[in-house]
């Protein structure tokens, strides 16, 4: 996992807008936006994609200090605590166009004051604003850099997150609210599945059609991804061949797509931690 968090900052106050977690296994990208004044209420939208005209404008019903979006690697959309059905834009493998998929207007800072973290902390200066602008934040996926733009380096050889912040006003010509959350009112293409997203996320990512093995990561966890999805969860007993015989697995999650484990000595039980010469090879049961 890795993770950031988005500051904006005036001259008066520092605060979290955001943040961000990017899965490694399935690529997919989670943002909590964030605020501390709970009790203050949100109000959600939806817009057109064509046009962006803003429609339905309601207040959150599930009142909650954290709005989480989660955008996985198949494409599929959800915006937890905002009572949205889930939309569907490009998966995160194939993307060819600028989506917006949230809208957030804040009309004061200070409501998400909160300590600044140094680590892994993007910060944003902003504006003094006006009178009845409110600070807009946008986040959308993009298959290259935008200039102007923060832009957030996950996994570059597929995809960029990226935000848009401007000023802007209010979605509603006769209110003046703290919060927005606006949403696309469709995505781009019908859902697909998941699993097999993940694999077409690593298959294209690695640039090969085949099983893709990752280094040991600082904990000393191997993590393969197979060339497809199988049927059923594989036989551990049987999965991973090593070279050396005095060397053990030991699995951490085994699923229908990856695999994660250790290797260790038999005998003393020390983490294997060796990049190349440890594989003989991998068994699947074409049954499951």
């Amino acid at each position: 996992m890795s993770k950031f968090n988005i500051y904006a900052r005036t001259a008066e106050t520092t605060s979290r807008v955001a943040s961000i977690t990017h899965d490694s296994i399935d690529g997919s990208i989670y943002l909590a936006l964030v605020r501390e004044n709970e009790q203050t209420t949100g109000y959600k939208g939806q817009f057109c994609i064509k046009d962006q005209a803003v429609e339905k404008i309601a207040p959150v019903t599930d009142v909650n200090k954290i709005v989480k979006v989660s955008y996985h690697t198949s494409g599929i959309i959800n915006y937890h605590n905002l009572s949205n059905s889930r939309i569907t834009s490009e998966p995160l493998y194939n993307i060819k166009n600028q989506f917006w998929f949230i809208d957030y207007l804040v009309n004061d800072l200070r409501l998400l004051t909160c300590s600044p973290s140094s680590k892994n902390a993007i910060f944003i200066n902003l504006p003094e604003k006006e009178g009845d602008e409110y600070y807009r934040f946008r986040f959308f996926v993009s298959n290259k850099k935008v200039q102007n733009h923060i832009v957030i380096d996950f996994c570059s050889a597929l995809y960029y997150l990226t935000l848009e912040v401007s000023l802007g006003k209010s979605p509603e010509k006769e209110k003046l609210m703290p919060f927005y959350y606006l949403t696309p009112s469709a995505g781009l293409r019908e859902e697909t599945d998941k699993i097999n997203s993940t694999v077409m996320f690593h298959q294209k990512l690695n640039e090969t059609n085949g099983i893709i093995i990752y280094e040991p990561n600082i904990s000393g966890i191997y993590t393969i991804i197979y060339h497809e999805e199988r049927r059923s969860i594989p036989k551990r007993e049987s999965l991973i061949q090593l070279i050396n015989s005095e060397h053990r697995v030991e699995f951490t999650s085994v699923k229908k797509h990856y695999a994660k484990f250790y290797i260790r000595n038999k005998h003393t039980g020390e983490k294997i931690i060796q990049k190349t010469d440890i594989f003989k090879g991998f068994l699947f049961d074409n049954r499951y």
